[in-house]
């Protein structure tokens, strides 16, 4: 009676184990072609599986460049769009801290309909604004061009003073929208942008402007990951890498990590003064499971920013399978 009361608790806490169980696609097919948006997902349901982990990279996984889908779910669908070019997807299914593993196929999005890849080397982006000679004495300002459907995504540059003289690299982001505010410092600068879409690139299209206001930075650090209660399994030494948004006329970053909370008057697991907008944590090796939080605050002359809101993650040490013999 004592082994087969061990045995049910045993599988109320332990998950039901699929490390072998495969998940199977539904579509798209593997090497399809998707001229339709919004497009949708699907896979088989099982029985023992709580979660479903589907990831979308382009252009593929043994070289990824973006992560346009990253999410853990309870359904056997999703329905999202995609701009145009190659993509992979992938799909496991998830039982807490047991996985499956991935199943994977290829896709291409045509979103131009026409069912073949569309070149855009000698397609040139129109800029809206600023334009050449503008000077702007708003902040945070408005960069904004021409949306092309041929375009899957926008490299946006900004130099001070330019780029043939450049002495600050402003701003260097990729974009799917043809739109972005930023803060800029005062001064002279050029800007450009062109359009990718995982084929080939348009010419960038190039123009300069002026900035002519002070820049705000009593704003709070606004992070990024891990996002808050994130949950990390650690086996062995885990190393974590800490993002943040970045400020305009911030020179620096302090980052904190405190053991269990701030407010647990414990020491901290980690301070680092950090001069970009990550930095990669080592956590050694546990043999219990663990809580965190930490906070960035913007290190500047003669101000320093807000501090950023409190995240909170943990590493979980895996569970042991315990096995009664009746």
């Amino acid at each position: 009676m004592v082994a087969l009361m061990l045995v049910l608790a045993c599988n109320d806490i332990f998950e039901i184990d699929i490390s072998e169980t495969n998940i199977v696609l539904e579509g798209p097919n593997d090497g399809d072609t998707i001229v339709a948006n919004p497009m949708s997902f699907y896979w088989q349901l099982n029985q023992d599986i709580s979660k479903y982990h589907i990831q979308v990279v382009q252009p593929n996984f043994s070289a990824p460049q973006y992560y346009r889908i990253d999410t853990i779910i309870d359904e056997i669908s999703l329905t999202t769009s995609l701009g145009y070019g190659p993509y992979e997807w992938r799909v496991r299914g998830e039982n807490g801290e047991v996985y499956s593993p991935y199943t994977k196929r290829s896709l291409f999005v045509d979103t131009t309909g026409t069912g073949y890849p569309i070149p855009i080397n000698n397609l040139y982006i129109q800029i809206f604004g600023p334009v050449s000679g503008d000077t702007v004495k708003v902040n945070p300002m408005s960069f904004a061009w021409e949306e092309v459907v041929q375009v899957n995504e926008y490299h946006l540059q900004v130099a001070r003073p330019s780029f043939k003289k450049l002495q600050l690299m402003a701003v260097d982001t990729v974009i799917e929208k043809g739109s972005i505010n930023i803060n800029l410092l005062p001064g002279e600068y050029e800007w450009r942008v062109r359009g990718q879409n995982g084929l080939s690139t348009s010419p960038y299209v190039t123009t300069a402007f002026v900035m002519d206001s002070v820049v705000d930075i009593d704003q709070p650090v606004r992070l990024s990951s891990p996002s808050n209660a994130q949950v990390y399994t650690a086996k062995s030494d885990t190393n974590i890498v800490f993002r943040w948004d970045r400020i305009v006329g911030v020179d620096s970053y302090y980052l904190e990590i405190a053991n269990e909370s701030f407010g647990s008057g414990k020491s901290l697991h980690a301070e680092k003064i950090v001069a970009g907008t990550s930095q990669s944590i080592s956590f050694p090796a546990q043999t219990y499971s663990k809580s965190y939080e930490w906070r960035v605050t913007g290190l500047a002359t003669p101000y320093n920013t807000q501090t950023s809101s409190i995240r909170s993650f943990k590493l979980n040490v895996p569970a042991t399978t315990v096995i009664v013999n009746p």
